[in-house]
């Protein structure tokens, strides 16, 4: 073999490892850019996912709240329906009361007439 082949394939050789190099380089610059955008787009997820955390923390705060003054306002209900009941005892209570007095006194008319004939004949 003489010098110029050897040259020749040592030339070829070096520019088949330089464009190797260079196919080398350019993946992983690009893989590069990739994990970039990927972290990128992980890093957003967390962040959304965080701040729909937070979002949930709060409504079921606020769920907690709403629950809580629910039962206050049922026991208040029923307070107020007992209320309601023993007034409407006590109202039923005072008609009968006011009825008896009618009664009472419509006797006590009836019965005035004849005590008074009773004690004009007695005089």
């Amino acid at each position: 073999m003489n010098k110029n082949n050897i040259v020749l394939a040592l030339s070829l050789f070096s520019v088949l490892l330089f464009l190797g190099m260079f196919k080398s380089c350019s993946d992983a610059y690009k893989y590069r850019k990739l994990r970039d955008k990927e972290v990128v787009k992980r890093l957003d997820l967390e962040e959304k996912v965080d701040k729909l955390s937070r979002e949930r923390n709060s409504e079921g705060d606020k769920l907690k709240g709403l629950t809580e003054e629910l039962e206050a306002q049922k026991k208040a209900r029923a307070q107020a329906e007992k209320a309601l009941k023993a007034m409407q005892a006590l109202k039923q209570d005072l008609d009968k009361a006011d009825k008896e007095k009618v009664t009472a006194v419509e006797e006590l008319k009836d019965a005035q007439p004849e005590a008074n004939a009773t004690a004009a004949v007695n005089q």
